[in-house]
């Protein structure tokens, strides 16, 4: 008795099922033209989800311009520290090589009084 309660519960959904399913097909079928609101609120939504997808897309590019502007001054500054670096090394180089120059004395070692002689350049 109870199973012929449900079949029959079932039977009478299945009779009311066309009616419905018949209103939502016109409604969902129906051209968003013939209703101006919503029309409008279509236009509205798609206005709002373009203006947000244009925010985003400004926001990311925004920040890859950040991010690359911070790798080109870090890298400026490596160009410029290392420049640095070469230009302090042939300073201390050079004062050094310049250092070690005989700057026109002759040193002689003697052969048989163990001391060495200075020679000015035209003096000899």
């Amino acid at each position: 008795m109870a199973d012929d309660a449900g079949i029959e519960r079932s039977n009478r959904r299945a009779d009311d099922e066309p009616v419905l399913s018949a209103d939502s097909r016109e409604s969902f079928h129906r051209d968003p033209v013939e209703d101006p609101d919503l029309a409008a609120k279509i236009a509205a939504n798609q206005a709002i989800a373009q203006a947000n997808e244009l925010e985003t897309e400004n926001r990311i590019l925004e920040t890859e311009l950040d991010e690359e502007r911070d790798r080109a001054n870090s890298n400026h500054f490596g160009l410029v520290f290392a420049l640095c670096v070469l230009l302090a090394a042939l300073v201390i180089g050079g004062f050094w090589l310049w250092g070690r120059m005989d700057r026109g004395q002759t040193i002689y070692a003697g052969s048989g009084t163990g001391r060495a002689v200075v020679v000015q350049p035209g003096t000899r």
